[in-house]
Formats: C-alpha cells, structure tokens, sequence
C-alpha cells in the first residue's frame, strides 16, 4: 500500500523490493507508467470498501492507498482503517477466540457472531476488559479447590497458585468463604456468604473483603458490585443470602 503510484524503471525491478510479490500472500501488481495511462486514470475509478461498513464503492482511479488512508481518516477517523485491518488480518485467531469463550461462558452470556465480537473487542475496552475478566474468572472458578471447614483449622491459606480460587464449604458442601487469589499468588479478596451470626457487623449478610496489608489483611467489609454478584452467582443471591439495602 505504502508504494501505490510509486514509478520505478525497469532497469532498476528488483523482486522484493520494488516489485511483486514484495510479502508474504502479497496481491501487488504493476502496470506500464506513461502519459497515456496516467491520462486513463484520471477518468476511470478504483474499487474500494469502506472500513466502516464493508461496502465497496469507487473511488478515482488516480487516487493512491495514502490519499484514500487520508481520506477515510477524515471520514471516519484515525483508528478506523487500522481497527478495519485487526479485524480482516486476525479473523482465523478471532474465530477461536470465539469459540473458546462460548464454551467457557455460554453462548447465551457471549456475542453470537464474529462481528459482535470483534466490535467489542476492537471498539469498546471496556466492554473487552470486562469479558476478559469474566473468562479468566470462569476458568478460575472451574479450576477451583474446596476444603471442608473442618480441615482447615487455620483457615485458607493466604497464599497459593497465583490466578485461583479456593472456597471453604460446611460439612454439606456449602461454601462459607472463597478466597481469591492474584497475579503473585497471594490473596486479594474473600468473600463470605453469611454475616457470621453478627448482623450489627455485616448488615448486608454476604459481604466481601480486600486484602490490604499485613496489619489489617481483610480490610473493611463492603458490600458487592453488579460484577461481583455475576461472577459468583453460584453463592450469592439478592434477597437471599445478600441484602443491599433496597
């Protein structure tokens, strides 16, 4: 794209370097350069698609990649053209990707097509952000290690395989506490799904704390965002086990 227009003497053809195939998979071809051509150009067209919706349309036929890169620039703005090309040049890794959170999350809680998918992928970070979250989040959960209350008498450890989960279950199964765990391995937050019998302390029953520092490890206990409360819908319950006030 970076050489469209650019004339070059046959004495000087070089494969690879000023003449095609200059890459891998490259669709480059020449044509002779002379007045008469270029006199052609003026008045025919050059097909094109629009990044923005994939249609194709015409533009002159002189035009060259830099003035049309320009020109959608201006139409559409800067990112445009290289998010156009994420989604053409990724697409195969794209479609895997796709499938791998599908399983993993549901087809029902995902994007259903590779379009949806690459828009927020490409267009939206903090949409991206939070898919990535939950994908890493459901494999931690499905990757998990449960202890029974009574064999742990000192409790979960405050430090384990870094990106995991440990939950801490009554003799039924039902978990009393989860544990997660970060980058480094130690412990970032817990969270308890009863108010331990002091409900002066915990007014909304189930409730999390974040590890802070050696002194005070849990911190205060706070009450669950909307993700928290996606994330670990397998434990806590609104207006079951979770009162937020309303």
């Amino acid at each position: 794209g970076s050489m469209d227009g650019e004339s070059f003497p046959l004495s000087e053809m070089k494969v690879g370097v000023n003449y095609p195939p200059i890459h891998p998979w490259c669709r480059c071809t020449t044509k002779p350069d002379d007045e008469d051509m270029r006199e052609l150009e003026k008045d025919s067209e050059r097909w094109t698609r629009d990044p923005e919706t994939g249609e194709f349309m015409t533009v002159r036929g002189d035009m060259t990649y830099k003035e049309w890169q320009a020109e959608q620039a201006k139409l559409h703005g800067a990112d445009a053209l290289p998010i156009a090309q994420k989604k053409i040049y990724n697409r195969s890794a794209d479609i895997k990707q796709l499938a791998a959170y599908q399983e993993r999350l549901g087809v029902e809680n995902f994007p259903k097509t590779l379009a949806a998918f690459q828009e927020i992928k490409y267009n939206n970070d903090s949409a991206y952000t939070v898919l990535k979250g939950d994908y890493r989040y459901r494999g931690m959960l499905d990757e998990r290690t449960v202890f029974q209350f009574s064999d742990l008498p000192n409790g979960l450890q405050f430090s384990a395989k870094p990106y995991s989960i440990a939950d801490k279950t009554d003799d039924s199964g039902n978990v009393l506490q989860r544990r997660i765990y970060g980058r480094s391995g130690k412990a970032l937050a817990d969270i308890d799904t009863t108010d331990h019998g002091r409900r002066d302390l915990h007014p909304t029953g189930a409730h999390k704390h974040i590890f802070t520092s050696k002194k005070n490890p849990h911190g205060a206990p706070i009450g669950f965002r909307d993700l928290d409360l996606k994330r670990n819908a397998d434990i806590i319950k609104k207006g079951v086990n979770y009162f937020d006030g309303e």
